[in-house]
């Protein structure tokens, strides 16, 4: 690795300290990147197939900076290229070309959109077709990780090729996949797992074989070597089976590292009769509950819950890290007004965000926008649309959980939001027997430490005034004989699960004092990186606070606090040579020097004399030795 470094710090004192950390949930501090949510710099963007074909694709693009976005299609061999302004307070729209949605079942292709800015922005696909629509909040590179477990819905279409669908995507070379498909998909059985081989851009498309609960792909299992995006949904079903009419539904999933153990939810606008809900494990042994109630007992990882149209606000929570979606019924159905099938990804709230900024999608394709917005009770009052306060008035308090809810209309266009505590919304979309729902917006953290309950390993050393660092997350997995379950000994820590580290994703600091920060680029997952520290002002103290992350959410800290080596003259320690040091240095005249580093002792001669003074006044920092 080629080094740039400032001059030795020769004689510096410096204390290095490395930390390991237990898995951290609270918000990050001052970073040297950003956070892990939905706005981000670099996106890839895949559209499945509708089942009636699309007649409009695009991607809606807002964001609270002005920036240039680029997009190209296909990704690694583009025939379609734009660069568009996106300016705070504005949709910017782009149509893409519909061969966007096209995709082989079961096979790897260069079909993705690419989009990146030099700054932040937030991006949404929308997949238009009059009465068959839907659209999804696009994730970020950065929030991409390796593990995910697909959630889809049943369709009882197959005569029409109305299937439940998944695509897995790669940001990086090198990516192997393993999927373990819940149904038989393709020439793929159920329960068995196979790998795939991406590079950066390309994707992987897959189908459920048949209708009905034999042809769903949910809980279907995936994971990589490195971090991949997955999107899931079924080209066109009923909601539930047997209530007209059919309707594409989709939503970019979210990966298991970053569930929670509970998710609040509302009664969607225009639903008086409720909504289903689809609750996910991650975990063996999971029980699920909703309002001090018991929902269902002894989920294994990859099994859902699926409940009857339930009215209401409702907290559901579990033991263990759960995924929920929320269904929205037919037009035809119980209670339902306007608008058809759609699926909504729920967030919980330990990944809400205190302000969002977000957009209605699908400009006049649909005639009502709402959101839906879950606060703290203590900030109601205090909480901010667009700037205005909602009145309390709005909201319905949702038991047992110190959470209320508030259902608004929207205009069609760029909206925020504000309160002092974090807070969840979800936007949603309807017209005559077409609709949609997505999150605004969320924290993807890793606060699931999923198959790696080891923190990695941080150290940092000084070379020639250089400080450089070193992180490490590479033990091998548990199983070590590759049998699928720990056998004796192999448990190494004891707690029941195969554990293997997910190697280093994230790399930032946490503060920086008079050092400059320069990480060596790597990959997320790579077993090892490294980064630099350098000094700024010699003169002058530093200090640095270094935190790693893996890809399970472990973490270790790394930290330097550098005192610079005594200035000669400077009696008084305040870094500046003046009339007082002056006056001190002639007050001990004819005394011997405390040690070789006295301040007073210019001349080491081990005496401090009147010659010591006369030349600490040719040092002084300030005009005629002026004191600050």
């Amino acid at each position: 690795m080629d080094r740039k470094r400032n001059r030795p710090l020769t004689g510096w004192i410096g204390r290095v300290a490395t930390l390991c950390l237990c898995f951290v949930v609270g918000a990050m501090a001052a970073r040297s990147y950003a956070a892990q949510d939905n706005f981000g710099k670099e996106f890839l963007l895949p559209f499945l197939p509708n089942a009636y074909g699309a007649v409009t694709l695009q991607v809606h693009l807002t964001g609270n900076t002005t920036t240039d976005v680029s997009l190209s299609y296909p990704m690694n061999n583009p025939t379609f290229t734009t660069t568009v302004a996106v300016l705070p307070g504005t949709v910017t729209v782009v149509d893409i070309p519909l061969s966007a949605d096209d995709w082989i079942e079961g096979a790897v292709a260069d079909n993705l959109v690419f989009a990146e800015s030099d700054e932040e922005f937030v991006a949404y696909l929308v997949n238009l077709y009059p009465q068959s629509s839907d659209a999804a909040l696009a994730l970020p590179v950065d929030t991409m990780n390796t593990q995910y477990i697909v959630a889809s819905y049943p369709s009882t279409f197959s005569t029409y090729g109305f299937n439940s669908q998944m695509m897995v995507y790669a940001a990086y070379d090198g990516t192997v996949v393993t999927v373990t498909p819940k149904v038989a998909a393709g020439s793929h059985s159920a329960g068995t797992p196979y790998s795939v081989n991406l590079d950066r851009g390309e994707a992987y498309y897959i189908t459920g074989n048949t209708n009905g609960a034999g042809g769903d792909l949910s809980g279907t299992e995936i994971s990589s070597t490195r971090p991949v995006g997955v999107i899931n949904g079924n080209q066109c079903t009923q909601i539930p089976n047997g209530t007209p009419a059919c309707d594409h539904i989709f939503e970019v999933a979210q990966p298991v590292q970053s569930w929670g153990q509970s998710a609040l939810v509302a009664n969607l606008p225009n639903r008086s009769g409720g909504s289903i809900y689809r609750i996910y494990a991650s975990e063996d042994g999971t029980d699920i509950g909703m309002d001090q109630g018991i929902l269902a007992t002894g989920l294994n990882k990859g099994e859902f819950h699926e409940t009857g149209i339930l009215n209401g606000n409702y907290l559901i929570e579990s033991n263990n890290p759960i995924f929920v979606t929320q269904l929205m019924t037919g037009q035809n159905s119980y209670g339902a007004d306007f608008g058809d099938p759609a699926m909504g990804n729920m967030i919980p709230s330990a990944q809400y965000l205190s302000s969002y900024t977000f957009s209605t999608v699908g400009a006049n394709q649909f005639a009502e926008h709402y959101l839906t917005l879950f606060a703290r009770d203590s900030n109601i009052g205090s909480v901010l649309l667009d700037g205005a306060p909602i009145p309390a008035s709005q909201f319905s308090s949702i038991l047992f959980t110190g959470y209320s809810v508030a259902i608004l209309p929207l205009s069609q266009g760029v909206h925020s939001t504000w309160s002092p505590n974090p807070h969840g919304i979800t936007v949603e979309g309807y017209n005559g027997y077409d609709s949609y729902i997505y999150p605004g917006g969320a924290l993807f953290k890793s606060i699931n430490p999923t198959g790696d309950a080891w923190q990695p390993v941080c150290s940092i050393a000084e070379v020639n005034g250089v400080y450089e660092g070193l992180v490490t997350d590479n033990k091998p997995s548990e199983d070590v004989n590759g049998n699928g379950v720990l056998d004796p000994g192999e448990d190494t820590n004891g707690n029941s699960v195969i554990d293997v580290d997910s190697g280093v994703f994230l790399l930032e600091s946490l503060t920086l004092v008079n050092m400059i920060f320069a990480p060596t680029p790597f990959v997320p997952g790579d077993p090892q990186t490294s980064f630099e520290l350098t000094v700024l002002d010699p003169t002058l103290a530093a200090s640095a606070s270094i935190r790693a992350t893996d890809g399970a959410g472990n973490t270790c800290l790394a930290e330097v606090d550098v005192t610079p080596p005594p200035m000669m003259c400077d009696v008084d320690g305040d870094r500046d040579v003046d009339r007082d040091d002056v006056t001190l240095i002639r007050t001990a005249r004819n005394t011997p020097a405390t040690d070789d580093s006295d301040p007073r002792d210019v001349d080491g001669d081990q005496m401090i004399t009147l010659n010591d003074a006369r030349v600490c006044v040719t040092q002084c920092t300030r005009a005629s030795c002026a004191v600050n």
